[in-house]
C-alpha cells in the first residue's frame, strides 16, 4: 500500500516557457505526465498553463502503483473550460464498466465526483453539484474522499467553498475499484475520449482527506496566478 504522501504535483513554470511535451511531477513517485496535443498557453500573471482543444489533448500518467489508489485521498485543480458539451473529463481513472476507479468530470455543466466498484455490475459512490457552471470564467476544483464507503464520505470544493449537494449512486459499493487504465487529464481512459476543452492544471494530488481549512489556503495561496483577488 502507498504509504501517506503526495503522489502527484506536476510541475508549474513561472515566466520562461516549458517548451516541452512532458508534464513532470514533483512527488517522489515521479509520475511524468505525457502531453498529446496539449499547448501551453501564459497567462498574464506569468503562470504558463496546458490548454486542451476539446477534440485530442490528453496528457496521460500511466498506471503506476502509486496512482492505482483504494483508499483516503484529495485532489485539486485549476479550469477554465471554453465550452461545456456533454461529457468532459478532467481528472480520470476510468474505462470500460469493469475497469473503472474514480473520475472528477463535467456533465452538461455540472461538477462530478465519482468512485467506483469493479466487483460486478454499476456499483458507485458519488456526488455533484446540481448548478451550471459557466463558462470563460476560472475555477479551483478540490474534490476529498474520507476512504468510507458511502456518498457522505465525498466532497466537492469550488474556489475553497464546499458545494457538492446531490448524490450520485448506483449498487452496493463495497471499495474503490483497482482498474488498469491510465490516470488521465482532460479525457477519459481508454478511448481518449469526452475531452475537455480549454485551459486545465492539475494541482496537486494526495492520498489523505484535505480539511476544509486546508482547501481554503490552498485556493487562496494560489488564486493570484489565476486572476482572482476577492
Amino acid at each position: 500500500m502507498i504509504a501517506r504522501s503526495i503522489i502527484l504535483q506536476p510541475e508549474q513554470s513561472i515566466d520562461v516557457s516549458p517548451g516541452v511535451v512532458t508534464l513532470y511531477d514533483l512527488s517522489r513517485y515521479r509520475n511524468n505526465g505525457t502531453m498529446t496535443n496539449v499547448t501551453w498557453v501564459q497567462l498574464p500573471s506569468g503562470l504558463w498553463v496546458q490548454s486542451f482543444n476539446g477534440t485530442t489533448s490528453l496528457v496521460d500518467f500511466g498506471n503506476t502503483a502509486s496512482v492505482r489508489i483504494r483508499r483516503a485521498f484529495s485532489y485539486s485543480a485549476w479550469f477554465y473550460a471554453n465550452t461545456i458539451v456533454g461529457a468532459d473529463h478532467l481528472i480520470c481513472k476510468w474505462g470500460g464498466d469493469a475497469n473503472r476507479s474514480y473520475r472528477s468530470v463535467l456533465i452538461n455543466g455540472m461538477i462530478y465526483f465519482v468512485l467506483f466498484d469493479n466487483s460486478g455490475g454499476v456499483r458507485q459512490i458519488g456526488r455533484y453539484y446540481n448548478t451550471v457552471l459557466n463558462t470563460s470564467q476560472w475555477y479551483y476544483t478540490v474534490g476529498t474522499w474520507d476512504g468510507t464507503l458511502a456518498s457522505t464520505g465525498l466532497r466537492i470544493y469550488l474556489n475553497g467553498v464546499r458545494v457538492d449537494d446531490t448524490n450520485n449512486n448506483a449498487g452496493v459499493f463495497t471499495g474503490l475499484g483497482d482498474s488498469t487504465v491510465p490516470l488521465r487529464l482532460g479525457c477519459d481512459s481508454d478511448a481518449a475520449a469526452e475531452i475537455f476543452d480549454g485551459y486545465l492544471v492539475l494541482d496537486k494530488f494526495d492520498t489523505y482527506t484535505w480539511t476544509p481549512g486546508q482547501v481554503r489556503n490552498r485556493y487562496e495561496n494560489t488564486k493570484h496566478w489565476f486572476g482572482i483577488h476577492d
